[in-house]
């Protein structure tokens, strides 16, 4: 399993409060998305050097 990162950073404890609940919701949508999309660049990567030989 690939792992990923995301950083955010909240201008002040207000922010952060309005922030988590939000980042609890989307979280596992966002690093799904992430997933994927890097698979699918990894994986087109590794075509484009197998057939650049």
């Amino acid at each position: 399993m690939q792992l990923t990162e995301t950083r955010v950073q909240c201008v002040d404890r207000s922010a952060l409060r309005h922030f988590t609940p939000y980042w609890w919701v989307i979280r596992p949508v966002s690093g799904l998305i992430r997933r994927r999309l890097l698979a699918r660049i990894g994986d087109a990567s590794f075509r484009m050097a197998s057939t650049d030989h």
